[in-house]
């Protein structure tokens, strides 16, 4: 209830889950849903509900495992994106901590309240979200799972100004 109060109403909310996995993901894991040119997509998703919507108070609450998108969205997104703060982003399976699985329980409430909602294709989460919540508007990021590229063709100068510098060239030594 707090994080409601904190985040805003959720009439004026856009609910956004982005499930990366992959080498996007907080923890890097073999399978990639939303990958860098699906990732790229989102803003437009975004803008095309929003404008069916009253523009004084839009906001868009992002699920995500990763800060890569959050942060992409952050600085493309014309619109004041936020996240729960409370507990660890991340993916329960690969890292099943207890900050992790209140985290997501937490973003899978705020989520279902939104009216408007743009979800991963592949994602159990997101189904759960589109289940338990009554929603205007859902659109559906197609992201099915793929396994992991390692041949070098990630957009690595992009991927840079949204991620700390180590991890790109770790990232970049392990693709040559």
């Amino acid at each position: 209830m707090q994080e409601r109060i904190r985040i805003g109403p959720s009439y004026n909310q856009i609910g956004v889950h982005v499930r990366c996995g992959g080498v996007l993901a907080n923890t890097p894991e073999g399978a990639t849903l939303v990958s860098l040119p699906i990732l790229k997509r989102i803003p437009n998703m975004i803008v095309e509900i929003a404008k069916r919507l009253p523009p004084e108070g839009v906001f868009v609450f992002l699920s995500t495992d990763s800060n890569i998108a959050f942060n992409y969205l952050n600085h493309t997104v014309p619109y004041t994106v936020k996240q729960s703060s409370l507990y660890q982003i991340g993916h329960a399976e690969f890292d099943p901590n207890d900050s992790i699985v209140k985290r997501s329980l937490i973003d899978i409430f705020l989520m279902a309240e939104s009216p408007y909602l743009i979800i991963t294709s592949g994602s159990g989460f997101s189904m759960v979200i589109r289940e338990i919540g009554n929603h205007s508007i859902v659109h559906s990021i197609g992201a099915p799972y793929n396994y992991f590229y390692r041949n070098g063709s990630m957009d690595l100068d992009w991927l840079q100004r949204y991620l700390n510098t180590e991890r790109v060239e770790k990232m970049h030594r392990q693709t040559v």
